[in-house]
């Protein structure tokens, strides 16, 4: 039986609330709210500066770098930079590109991404060395995104200061292997549902 409303409303701050449709794979009946943030230019100014917020209050220190993954929470992490002033932040590519001088790939994966590869360029790592880090995310769900984040880290000499994301699913994490959670909200995680239509 399927309990599970077909949309589940969200405040993203004080002034933002949205309606995230259930999505369910037909194969394998897993079922999760989609929270979609690429396109949504007010979604990302709005919960940047809502992140920065607690950002600021809740870490005591000020983050010298923002680090985020290919690619749905690329905006969000460049508004966080704007919020703190930086004119530079690093994104883990799911591919080696041409460009890339030096590459650096990891293994890692997502609830919605599954296992794959990353790249990023040793002048990006270079980059992070000695410095307070904070990675971001548009959700913290299993944790696999942050475990791939975290082997990024492992890869320099910096600080990391706290996962960013404006949303946790499934667990409401406060903390990630120790590193503090710093989020906007919770969304509930279906997860397997069978015997339902799509």
């Amino acid at each position: 039986m399927n309990d599970w409303p077909p949309a589940h409303s969200v405040g993203l701050t004080p002034d933002l609330t949205v309606d995230l449709p259930l999505i369910r794979d037909p194969a394998t009946g897993f079922a999760f709210y989609s929270f979609n943030m690429i396109g949504k230019a007010g979604w990302c100014e709005k919960t940047a500066q809502e992140l920065a917020q607690r950002l600021k209050s809740g870490l005591g220190e000020s983050p010298e770098a923002f680090v985020t993954a290919e690619a749905k929470a690329i905006a969000l992490t460049q508004e966080l930079a704007r919020n703190f002033g930086h004119d530079r932040y690093v994104v883990l590519r799911k591919s080696r590109k041409s460009y890339m001088r030096d590459p650096v790939s990891f293994r890692g994966g997502s609830i919605t991404s599954g296992e794959q590869e990353y790249w990023v360029e040793q002048a990006d790592l270079d980059y992070l060395c000695g410095k307070r880090v904070v990675l971001v995310d548009d959700v913290v769900s299993t944790g696999g995104t942050a475990k791939t984040f975290l082997k990024v880290v492992g890869l320099v000499r910096c600080r990391l200061l706290a996962f960013c994301c404006v949303l946790t699913e499934g667990t409401q994490w406060t903390q990630f292997e120790g590193i503090p959670v710093i989020s906007l909200n919770h969304l509930p995680l279906p997860g397997v549902i069978r015997g339902v239509e799509a």
